[in-house]
């Protein structure tokens, strides 16, 4: 095991690190305004309709901008996709403060959908309309304000079961889901079949993915743009060791994963500022550094 010295502080721990593989079969970013239906997922799809929308500034680079009233409205049918989509997730961002029960997305099996919708006070719910075996007439509602001018992550996760909400990447509670089958419809900002519900609202960074994310990938979602298989910031495994002695404290990780590239960072206050990198490492299932003390630190293993 190789020791190496690292100008840095001591404190505490925080983990992260690889998750399972998840398959993005969808996924429209919204940065060619030439061509905002562009979709760079894994899935063959062919938009039923798309109409309405403009390009605008996104969370990330570019973004779509959804007006009711220009009849717009973004419907494709996953039905033609070689996917499997009896286990799903979708995220996705949002800005702009609409009227009450107006739909983000709406996603099922033909009409009968669950809706991703605006509530009575500034937030997201997720409802069922027909039968498509999600959420029952208890709707699943967040309470976190999304129509405050910024950005936030919204998304569903179902692992054939259940059907969970999120909001800004944190669970807003779950409930039995008894579909059965893929899903085959899929419609943004407004009823699937029709214009109905429209929503007046940017969106960006719509991802599909065709297996349940766990709760530590919905979180990085809230933050990054959709990639295939996004990190799982709360992996089971994987631990972080602080032996302190005078002037210096050792900080050993283990049980990490050897295909996995890995850094250590630091931060001096959890409340805010970024994390900075220390040393970055792979090949390895444990390592460990000593590391020069001088005041509180948090230190955590990430990812890449």
């Amino acid at each position: 095991m190789k020791i190496r010295s690292i100008l840095a502080t001591f404190a505490s721990i925080a983990l992260s690190a690889s998750s399972a593989t998840a398959g993005l079969v969808a996924h429209y970013t919204f940065d060619d305004p030439t061509n905002l239906s562009t979709n760079t997922g894994s899935a063959t799809l062919v938009w039923n309709q798309s109409a309405g929308v403009a390009g605008t500034n996104g969370m990330f680079a570019g973004a779509g901008a959804f007006v009711t009233g220009t009849s717009q409205y973004w419907m494709n049918d996953f039905s033609p996709a070689a996917a499997d989509l009896s286990n799903f997730s979708v995220s996705m961002h949002v800005r702009g403060n609409n009227p009450p029960w107006d739909d983000y997305v709406s996603i099922g099996i033909g009409t009968d959908v669950l809706v991703l919708e605006r509530n009575g006070i500034g937030s997201c719910s997720l409802y069922s309309a027909g039968n498509p075996g999600g959420t029952n007439s208890a709707a699943l509602g967040g309470s976190t304000t999304i129509t405050n001018g910024n950005w936030h992550h919204i998304g569903v996760v179902s692992d054939g079961s259940t059907v969970e909400l999120y909001i800004d990447g944190v669970s807003q509670g779950s409930s039995p889901y008894v579909g059965t089958g893929t899903i085959t419809s899929f419609q943004i900002a407004s009823r699937f079949g029709d214009g109905a519900r429209a929503i007046t609202a940017d969106i960006d960074d719509v991802a599909v993915y065709d297996t349940a994310l766990t709760a530590g990938q919905m979180s990085w979602l809230a933050g990054n743009v959709a990639v295939d298989s996004p990190p799982d910031g709360t992996p089971a495994g994987a631990v972080l060791t602080i032996v302190s002695s005078v002037g210096s404290v050792t900080v050993g990780a283990a049980n990490l994963s050897a295909s996995a590239s890995n850094t250590l960072q630091v931060k001096t206050d959890l409340t805010g500022g970024s994390w900075s990198n220390l040393y970055s490492f792979t090949g390895v299932t444990e390592t460990n550094w000593v590391i020069s003390t001088t005041n509180q630190s948090f230190f955590r293993i990430e990812a890449n």
